[in-house]
């Protein structure tokens, strides 16, 4: 598959629900051999993902989840640490069980036109192959902002193998998607108390040592995904 006449760089991505304390166990073993990321904060390594994630006004994206489609993809607008002077715009692609993203940074102008569906611009000028592709969405099939995902993570990587291993706690979502560059609003928790969702990305395969240090075949896995969880609370809360 090809993404602006470069090819799509896949990856596999298994999801596993955690308890408080098995968290805290696999925490201090991966730290051993795994750097925390770059996002990391100075404290305990963690740092806030906060994503704004759009569908269209058939909400296929969140119905494909639900039906398990093969082939589907969502967009988001994320940024870390509340930091909303760097915006990335992300495509999220899924295929066969495999993962790939394709993003790139934008402006908060550029953020605010998207919102409101001002995307004329981004069709007709020369601009990244995924802002184009999105703006086309929304021109074509109604895309607008749905849900603010919001959550703290702690992220290890290995650069040698490609490895990447996050854990993610406090997950909730913001109804009102005109906070995103806020920080407030009415925050609702979708995720168990005491549970963490690990993950684990990787190419063509996790390392032995790794998957020792995990081990995986104690962990339950899951398809967890934070967009359609949050939608489904939402309309519980109704939302």
């Amino acid at each position: 598959m090809m993404y602006a006449n470069r090819p799509i760089k896949w990856r596999n991505e298994l999801k596993f629900i955690c308890t408080k304390d098995m968290r805290t166990i696999l925490k201090h073993r991966i730290s051993s051999v795994l750097q925390l990321d770059r996002h990391a904060g100075e404290t305990d390594g963690s740092y806030r993902v906060s994503s704004l994630y759009f569908d269209d006004w058939q909400n296929s994206c969140c119905h494909d989840n639900d039906l398990g489609i093969g082939s589907r993809s969502k967009y988001r607008i994320r940024m870390y640490n509340k930091n909303y002077e760097f915006l990335r715009l992300e495509q999220k692609l899924k295929s066969n069980g495999k993962c790939a993203k394709c993003s790139c940074r934008i402006t908060i102008k550029q953020y605010k036109q998207l919102c409101r569906g001002d995307v004329s611009s981004f069709i007709q000028k020369e601009t990244h192959p995924v802002l184009k592709s999105f703006a086309l969405k929304i021109q074509l099939n109604g895309f607008t902002p749905k849900i603010i995902v919001d959550y703290k993570r702690v992220a290890f990587v290995d650069y040698a193998g490609n490895v990447r291993v996050t854990f993610d706690d406090q997950c909730g979502f913001i109804p009102v998607t005109d906070l995103f560059l806020i920080d407030k609003g009415p925050r609702i928790p979708f995720q168990e108390n005491g549970l963490s969702i690990m993950e684990l990305k990787f190419d063509e395969f996790v390392p032995d040592y790794i998957r020792q240090i995990l081990q995986l075949n104690l962990l339950r896995q899951t398809t967890f995904s934070k967009y359609y969880i949050s939608r489904l609370s939402a309309q519980n809360h109704s939302i």
